[in-house]
Protein backbone atom coordinates (compact mmCIF):
# COMPACT_ATOMS: atom_id res chain seq x y z
CA UNK A 1 0.00 0.00 0.00
CA UNK A 2 2.82 2.24 0.42
CA UNK A 3 4.05 2.05 -3.04
CA UNK A 4 0.75 2.61 -4.27
CA UNK A 5 0.77 5.79 -2.31
CA UNK A 6 3.42 6.77 -3.22
CA UNK A 7 2.68 6.73 -6.51
CA UNK A 8 -0.30 8.27 -6.43
CA UNK A 9 1.47 11.92 -4.92
CA UNK A 10 4.62 11.54 -7.24
CA UNK A 11 1.72 11.40 -10.02
CA UNK A 12 0.00 14.47 -8.26
CA UNK A 13 2.35 16.31 -8.11
CA UNK A 14 4.23 15.98 -11.41
CA UNK A 15 0.46 16.76 -13.02
CA UNK A 16 0.40 20.15 -10.96
CA UNK A 17 3.68 21.04 -11.87
CA UNK A 18 2.52 20.35 -15.17
CA UNK A 19 -0.90 22.46 -15.01
CA UNK A 20 1.54 25.41 -13.36
CA UNK A 21 3.90 25.70 -16.58
CA UNK A 22 3.95 29.13 -18.19
CA UNK A 23 3.06 27.38 -21.95
CA UNK A 24 0.07 25.49 -19.91
CA UNK A 25 -1.18 27.85 -17.62
CA UNK A 26 -1.01 31.24 -20.39
CA UNK A 27 -3.45 29.53 -22.92
CA UNK A 28 -6.14 28.23 -20.34
CA UNK A 29 -5.17 24.75 -20.72
CA UNK A 30 -7.24 22.49 -17.29
CA UNK A 31 -5.54 19.26 -16.50
CA UNK A 32 -7.10 16.78 -15.31
CA UNK A 33 -5.83 13.87 -12.67
CA UNK A 34 -7.52 10.84 -12.25
CA UNK A 35 -5.79 8.23 -9.54
CA UNK A 36 -6.75 4.65 -9.68
CA UNK A 37 -7.91 3.06 -7.02
CA UNK A 38 -10.69 2.68 -4.79
CA UNK A 39 -11.19 5.22 -2.36
CA UNK A 40 -13.01 4.97 1.09
CA UNK A 41 -16.42 6.12 0.65
CA UNK A 42 -19.52 5.05 2.09
CA UNK A 43 -20.19 3.40 -0.97
CA UNK A 44 -17.61 1.00 -0.80
CA UNK A 45 -17.43 0.50 3.12
CA UNK A 46 -21.25 -0.99 2.62
CA UNK A 47 -20.27 -3.00 -0.48
CA UNK A 48 -17.59 -4.28 1.17
CA UNK A 49 -19.40 -4.94 4.33
CA UNK A 50 -22.18 -6.70 2.11
CA UNK A 51 -19.14 -9.11 0.48
CA UNK A 52 -17.87 -9.82 4.31
CA UNK A 53 -21.02 -11.18 5.42
CA UNK A 54 -22.09 -12.95 2.39
CA UNK A 55 -18.57 -14.41 2.64
CA UNK A 56 -19.32 -15.43 6.01
CA UNK A 57 -22.19 -17.33 5.55
CA UNK A 58 -21.43 -19.24 2.74
CA UNK A 59 -17.88 -20.38 4.56
CA UNK A 60 -15.96 -18.57 1.98
CA UNK A 61 -12.51 -16.70 3.45
CA UNK A 62 -11.91 -13.15 2.22
CA UNK A 63 -8.33 -11.87 1.06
Amino acid sequence: MGLSNGARSGLTGFVAGLARTSKLASNNVTINNLLPGTYDTDRIATMMQGVSQKNRSSGQRTA
